[in-house]
């Protein structure tokens, strides 16, 4: 493929990804369970605004993370720009939650203000990912210094 054609593709599958339909994060079994376990790129918006981009091999494995703070990176970035400022504030990370009361809170600003978006994808899952993260005019959690 030549470098046009290669722009091209991850311009489609970038307009497939918006014109997805956005499902609240309602962080149950069930609801994992309604993702394909398949390769894929997801955005995750909060109040319409794009937060997130990943990218993964399994789609509803990585619902899955979504519910367990140790298990997703955006759950912990969450957590602290929201609860930094609490008096019984302990940061999470991959091996330890949040206290019981902001994990509490987490999920329930999550249920009510998150909503994510998905697109199979079988090659280029990296490479679209860092497309829209450098195309990306908002303030995207895991753009700073990773991706941008």
């Amino acid at each position: 493929m030549t470098k046009k054609e290669i722009n091209l593709y991850l311009l489609n599958q970038k307009s497939q990804l918006e014109l997805s339909k956005k499902v609240p994060v309602l962080l149950t079994l069930e609801w994992e369970r309604s993702f394909p376990r398949e390769p894929g790129v997801y955005c995750i918006y909060c109040e319409g605004k794009m937060i997130y981009v990943g990218e993964t091999e399994n789609l509803q494995k990585r619902m899955n993370h979504l519910r367990n703070s140790r298990h997703h990176v955006l759950r912990r970035t969450l957590g602290e720009k929201l609860y930094s400022s609490r008096k019984d504030f302990e940061k999470a990370t991959s091996k330890k939650k949040f206290p019981d009361d902001i994990e509490a809170d987490l999920v329930k600003f999550m249920k009510v203000n998150l909503t994510v978006s998905f697109v199979t994808v079988y090659l280029g899952r990296k490479e679209l990912e860092d497309f829209i993260l450098k195309r990306s005019n908002t303030n995207i959690l895991n753009k700073k210094g990773k991706k941008g």
